[in-house]
């Protein structure tokens, strides 16, 4: 009866972190966000154009978005669609620093990522692409970033763009090798991620207490 008593605060204490973890691993924060509720809602009906073909404007598309705090990177969401559908849909989406205001090194790349490609889904709404992010990307407070999109084959694609927000963005353009600065409707998009583990989880400072009540109880008895 001695031993059951004492592995009881365990079995405890690892039954509440089985319930608790699983809710503390879909917490991440909403670094930015464009879309609008409910769910991941966005304008269907107007895309900032992803054209690989020479001697056109519009090839590449990037959005900024700046820090709030420290945060570890977790995902990507992002409304992508091809405007016909007998079109290649891949994209290369990539997080770009920032260099003078406009996209600079890559920090992570996310190759042939597949827009949507079912007939006119360009003019209705449609699951976002969700690009999971490797562990280890640290994104600081107050750096900007920019979240960039580009047709990987020669089709006419589309970013389409959030319900609200309007603002400076980038585009790359063919005349030049150059970004250069555009104001409309931004495409949507958010950036999920966590903030860095300062203190230790809850469940590891539950095992850690436990663990100390039973000695403590182990050494009164003797």
């Amino acid at each position: 009866m001695v031993r059951t008593h004492r592995t009881l605060p365990w079995i405890f204490a690892v039954a509440v972190c089985l319930m608790v973890s699983p809710l503390a691993a879909k917490a991440d924060t909403a670094i930015y966000d464009n879309f609008t509720e409910p769910g991941q809602t966005f304008n269907a009906n107007i895309g900032t154009e992803l054209q690989l073909e020479p001697y056109t404007n519009h090839e590449s598309q990037a959005m900024p978005f700046t820090a709030s705090g420290n945060f570890d990177l977790t995902e990507i969401d992002i409304a992508l669609a091809v405007i016909d559908s007998s079109d290649p849909s891949d994209v290369n989406v990539t997080l770009n620093a920032d260099s003078s205001g406009s996209p600079g090194s890559v920090i992570e790349s996310w190759d042939n990522v597949t827009a949507s490609t079912a007939w006119n889904y360009f003019y209705v709404e449609y699951p976002p692409e969700a690009l999971l992010s490797s562990p280890g990307v640290v994104l600081t407070a107050g750096q900007q970033y920019w979240v960039v999109a580009t047709a990987t084959n020669f089709a006419d694609m589309a970013w389409n763009v959030s319900n609200y927000d309007s603002g400076p963005y980038q585009t790359f353009s063919d005349y030049d090798y150059a970004w250069h600065p555009k104001s409309h409707f931004r495409g949507a998009y958010d950036v999920l991620g966590n903030p860095p583990s300062a203190t230790p989880e809850p469940c590891t400072l539950l095992l850690l207490g436990t663990g100390i009540a039973s000695g403590l109880a182990r050494r009164r008895r003797k």
